[in-house]
């Protein structure tokens, strides 16, 4: 019988590590599109500079939150004793963000990234 874990409420690391991707990804695209438009039409439009320095400004906001929170909840599921993601946390319980089923138990080798994708990618069973 595969063990499971009590997932503390809210959003899990794994959740929110992917969410901080796309978020810093997207920062990364729109300050590129700004530097560029500064460099192209800076002096000329200065008005085509509003939009995109705004939204990559908030993106940096976001990105500074999400940094926060991704911290708090690594703290949190370590606390617990487990956490949601296949980073090197050898002393914690790897466990299927879904569903608290654990992957990998305290000690074990960690998982690659490909097996924690592929284990995650198996169906969900119901509680036993």
């Amino acid at each position: 019988m595969t063990r499971r874990v009590e997932l503390v409420p809210g959003p899990s690391l794994w959740v929110l590590w992917r969410v901080f991707r796309i978020v810093t990804s997207s920062l990364v695209v729109t300050g590129g599109v700004a530097g560029i438009l500064v460099v192209i039409v800076g002096r000329d439009r200065p008005e085509l500079l509003i939009f995109p320095i705004c939204v990559a400004s908030a993106l940096g906001l976001a990105t500074v939150a999400l940094i926060l929170w991704v911290l708090r909840r690594r703290d949190i599921e370590a606390r617990s004793g487990y956490t949601t993601t296949p980073h090197p946390f050898v002393n914690l319980a790897t466990v299927d963000f879904r569903t608290g089923e654990v992957m990998r138990e305290p000690g074990e080798p960690l998982l690659t990234h490909q097996e924690f994708m592929r284990r995650l990618k198996q169906p969900i069973v119901g509680p036993a």
